[in-house]
């Protein structure tokens, strides 16, 4: 197993090449800084991009090809890593060896890959349905009590902070969502996010630098971004949160704040702590 990573003008690229699986999986991500302003919007774009291209115009076109790729896999996701909003864009498809006809699959899904994001297909009903399937999210949070507890819990802790914007944006906020706002939401990921590729698979270093700078269209520039959020956070008095329903089992959270980050000496008995207190087998 071999890794290789290498900073490009317009993107990182990370490989790691080996045979120990039978697919190769392809994934970019898109990154830029949390802004209440347009999370929903930012949150809605992946599954609009994921439904529809100029080449493959229906859902039905574009699950057909992927069918004709021996049934490869395309998936997105949004999630948000201290202080910065993350769009995912991932392809899986079977190694080049597989195929019955020697077809180049890893070239394919790097065109289909570069297909469903520099060529969208914005269209009104699919932003409809997916407004309702983000607003239905939204909805089934009250249902999961450990969930609702827990969200509740942290818009207290960082009420005020650029850390308690959610990644899949405000449910307040998804109604008044228009196609233009996509359309604007997408021309700042193009133009502003910073890009990082990786590439995992039975692959040649060489030959995929290659592809990738023959295929992807990628023109974006590079910033840094906060990963872990340091902001200095004032003391405050202890608040209790009560929220009465009728349900079987009682949920409690407990937060807490202490100046403790990823790398430092103190990280993990933090994660210690946190173990023992939380609701997971290992606790007390």
């Amino acid at each position: 197993m071999d890794y290789f990573k290498q900073s490009f003008e317009h993107y990182e690229l990370t490989m790691l090449q080996t045979q120990k699986f039978k697919t190769n999986r392809i994934r970019i991500t898109f990154a830029n800084e949390l802004n209440d302003a347009t999370i929903t919007s930012r949150a809605l774009l992946p599954y609009l991009l994921r439904s529809a291209s100029a080449l493959y115009p229906t859902r039905k076109a574009l699950s057909t090809k992927l069918e004709e790729m021996y049934a490869a896999n395309l998936g997105v996701s949004v999630e948000k890593k201290g202080l910065t909003h993350i769009l995912t864009y991932e392809i899986s498809m079977i190694n080049n060896r597989y195929t019955l006809n020697e077809e180049n699959l890893l070239n394919e899904g790097l065109l289909f890959l570069n297909e469903i994001l520099f060529n969208p297909l914005f269209e009104e009903n699919i932003l409809i349905e997916e407004k309702r399937l983000l607003d239905e999210y939204h909805k089934s949070i009250y249902a999961n009590k450990m969930r609702f507890a827990m969200k509740e819990a942290l818009a207290s802790m960082y009420h005020g902070e650029q850390y308690n914007i959610g990644a899949l944006g405000n449910q307040a906020d998804i109604s008044k969502i228009t196609l233009d706002d996509i359309k604007d939401a997408y021309k700042s990921m193009i133009k502003n996010d910073v890009v990082n590729i990786s590439i995992i698979g039975d692959i040649n270093y060489d030959d995929m630098v290659h592809q990738l700078s023959q295929t992807l269209s990628i023109k974006n520039h590079k910033k840094e971004l906060i990963l872990l959020d340091k902001t200095p956070k004032k003391e405050k008095d202890i608040t209790q949160l009560c929220s009465i329903q009728d349900v079987s089992q009682a949920k409690l959270v407990i937060g807490y704040q202490f100046p403790v980050y990823y790398g430092t000496d103190d990280y993990y008995k933090a994660v210690v702590l946190n173990s023992l207190l939380g609701g997971n087998t290992e606790s007390l």
